[in-house]
């Protein structure tokens, strides 16, 4: 999609117009109850998708920089404050027809302005013998963003995934929901106190029925040999569902070693974990991995030719 930019003093404004064109060599002919699963019914025939994208993006920006003359290893550090008001048009779409593979199959049709509100510090710490200008990092970053669809949204089909088990009986007709105008207040935190040390936050406020849809958090270290990260994910009301936590390690300069672990709170069970080995030359790597998932094992082997791809192959075994 092609852009432009004009400066106007204290206002950037950039508009963007294109078109997107999706052809699909599978057409949906309606759903079926397959091992006791709803899933989407299809033929082998070419269908394609059309739409028109617009809009139009304003923002400014100020800044100032403190001197904090050393402390805590930093000179100075740099606020910024960005607004930023977006306005995006996408035209009607029909794609009854388009299997719904991921999030980028089902586009609804968008007469929207999205607002938010950016704070972030940067800083630069003392000059070393390493960096004798000294490190330059992004310390904080607050932004906070909304949508407001300008035109009443279109009413969509309440149903379920295609992956969750379909209804003992008849299945009961879709109902149609009403789509709300305004979207969750959106907030995501990253704060990174001291290079390498850094806590990231998102959460969601859902406005009309002013309780918490979603958060996260991430707390991650990293050196150049060595990372460890811990994260949390929360649901409605803020209620903790789902930890993980990972280590990576560099034992050479061509050997390397990760552990990954996710568990269920929900259910008290250890989702998945996760054992890999990597041996990396130049141009070429290879990887060892060892994955336990709660009802089955797999042992699996990947070759990656850097910047052409990579091929994998491996053996799953059965719940114990």
């Amino acid at each position: 999609m092609p852009r432009r930019s004009w400066l106007f003093t204290v206002f950037t404004v950039t508009p963007r117009i294109g078109g997107r064109e999706t052809l699909y060599d599978t057409k949906v002919v309606g759903t079926k109850v397959e091992r006791g699963f709803l899933v989407e019914d299809t033929t082998k025939e070419i269908v394609s998708r059309s739409l028109f994208e617009a809009g139009m993006d304003l923002e400014a920006r100020a800044y100032r920089v403190f001197d904090l003359g050393g402390t805590l290893g930093i000179q100075r550090v740099q606020h910024t404050i960005e607004p930023r008001v977006g306005y995006t048009y996408v035209s009607e779409i029909g794609q009854e027809d388009v299997p719904q593979l991921d999030g980028t199959d089902s586009i609804r049709s968008t007469n929207s302005l999205t607002y938010s509100l950016t704070n972030r510090v940067k800083a630069r710490g003392v000059p070393t013998d390493a960096d004798p200008n000294g490190r330059v990092w992004e310390m904080l970053r607050l932004t906070f963003s909304q949508t407001w669809e300008l035109d009443e949204p279109p009413q969509t089909v309440a149903a379920a995934p295609i992956n969750l088990p379909a209804p003992a009986g008849p299945i009961p007709p879709s109902t149609l929901v009403k789509t709300p105008r305004l979207s969750d207040l959106v907030g995501d935190l990253i704060l990174e106190p001291v290079f390498g040390l850094r806590f990231r936050g998102t959460a969601a406020f859902d406005p009309y029925e002013r309780d918490v849809r979603f958060a996260t958090t991430d707390v991650a270290y990293e050196t150049r040999d060595f990372s460890a990260t811990f994260g949390t994910r929360h649901g409605l009301g803020g209620e903790l569902q789902f930890v993980q936590g990972e280590l990576r390690a560099r034992l050479t300069p061509r050997w390397a070693v990760r552990f990954a672990s996710n568990y269920d709170l929900l259910t008290s069970t250890v989702v998945e974990n996760r054992l890999e080995v990597e041996f990396r030359e130049q141009c070429w790597a290879i990887t060892a991995a060892f994955i336990d998932r709660t009802n089955e094992d797999e042992f699996r082997i990947t070759i990656n030719l850097l910047g052409l791809g990579q091929y994998g192959f491996g053996q799953a075994f059965g719940a114990q």
